[in-house]
């Protein structure tokens, strides 16, 4: 919910298209996207989604050349969260955007089960600024 209070603009979609544009030659190497989501089902949070709003820019840190710790330091369950994971066509996402309308700062992953939930506390919050 922190990533939400900071956004001016948050929405619920099902992922319709994730096209990896390029990666950047840093370290670690940053892999840069164009997502497209399923305009019939968004579920605006925060802010207002317009239109012509029909794709957005991600980035996010890449698994390719990510460097973990050794595997004696830590269990496998944890190496697991240090690799990021890609994002999949058909997944449900909450995208924050901050500034840039055209860019989602950060994406993150929701079970069918969560968007009730997260729904519920983006109303309470909108409700306790009003008062």
């Amino acid at each position: 919910m922190e990533n939400l209070e900071k956004s001016n603009v948050a929405f619920i979609g099902k992922l319709a298209d994730a096209k990896k544009e390029w990666i950047s030659s840093s370290i670690p190497p940053i892999d840069h996207y164009i997502l497209k989501f399923d305009q019939s089902n968004l579920v605006t949070l925060r802010g207002r989604i317009y239109e012509k709003m029909k794709q957005f820019q991600y980035q996010q840190k890449g698994a390719k050349e990510c460097v973990l710790p050794d595997a004696d330091d830590v269990e496998a369950e944890q190496i697991a969260e240090l690799i990021p994971t890609k994002p999949v066509v058909g997944n449900l996402y909450l995208a924050c955007i901050t500034d840039n309308l055209a860019k989602i700062e950060k994406l993150i992953l929701l079970e069918q089960e969560e968007i009730d939930e997260v729904i519920r506390k983006a109303n309470e919050r909108r409700k306790s600024c009003l008062c």
